[in-house]
C-alpha cells in the first residue's frame, strides 16, 4: 500500500476529533459535540474500500457497533447512576471494549 493513500483518511479523522473538541470546549455545546462524535465514521470508511471488501467490512462494522453500544451504556451506568468519576468510568469502559473486541475477533467469525 502506498503511504500517500493514508493521508486523506488520517486528515479526515483528525479534523473530526478536532471539531468535536472545538465544539465541546469553545462553542460549549455538548449536544452538537455528541452529534459530531456520533458521525458514522465506519460508514464513511466504506468510501475507501474496494467493492470486494465492503460486504465483510459492513457485517463486522455492525457487530462492532453493538459492542460500542454496550460499552456506551456501561459508561452511562457507571458515571450517571453509580456516580463513579469520569476517568474511572472511561477506563473501565475502554477495558470492557477491548475485552469484548478481543472476544469478538477470536470467537465470532
Amino acid at each position: 500500500m502506498n503511504p500517500k493513500n493514508l493521508i486523506i483518511p488520517f486528515l479526515s479523522g483528525g479534523i473530526l476529533v478536532a471539531t468535536i473538541k472545538y465544539v465541546a470546549n469553545v462553542v460549549k455545546n455538548p449536544r452538537i459535540a455528541a452529534a459530531i462524535g456520533a458521525f458514522p465514521i465506519g460508514l464513511f470508511s466504506i468510501y475507501f474500500l474496494t467493492n470486494s471488501e465492503v460486504s465483510s467490512y459492513s457485517i463486522n462494522y455492525f457487530e462492532m457497533l453493538i459492542i460500542l453500544l454496550i460499552v456506551s451504556m456501561l459508561f452511562i451506568y457507571l458515571f450517571h447512576y453509580l456516580k463513579i468519576n469520569k476517568n474511572t468510568s472511561y477506563i473501565l469502559s475502554i477495558i470492557s471494549w477491548m475485552i469484548l473486541t478481543i472476544f469478538k475477533l477470536n470467537y465470532i467469525k
